[in-house]
C-alpha cells in the first residue's frame, strides 16, 4: 500500500501527530521551538522537514507518511 505523502501540514494535523491541544502548537511557533509560516489568511502552515526536525528533537514518534515526505 502506498503511503500518501504532503508538503505541508496545517496546526490540527500536527496536534494530532503530538497528540496535544491546538493551543499548545500556537505556543511552540511562539516559542520558536517550531517552525512554522502563516498564509495570506494568517494560517499556520508546517513544511514537512520541519516538522521530522521538530519530531524527532523532541522525541516525538515520526509517521510514515511525513517521513515519507522529506525522501
Amino acid at each position: 500500500m502506498a503511503v500518501e505523502t504532503k508538503e505541508l501540514y496545517v496546526a490540527s494535523e500536527l496536534a494530532d501527530m503530538c497528540k496535544v491541544d491546538l493551543k499548545t502548537i500556537h505556543n511552540w511557533v511562539a516559542k520558536g521551538s517550531l517552525v512554522a509560516f502563516r498564509t495570506p489568511g494568517r494560517h499556520l502552515r508546517f513544511k514537512a522537514a520541519d516538522v521530522v526536525a521538530f519530531l524527532t528533537t523532541f522525541g516525538y514518534p515520526v509517521p510514515d507518511a511525513v517521513a515519507a515526505s522529506v525522501t
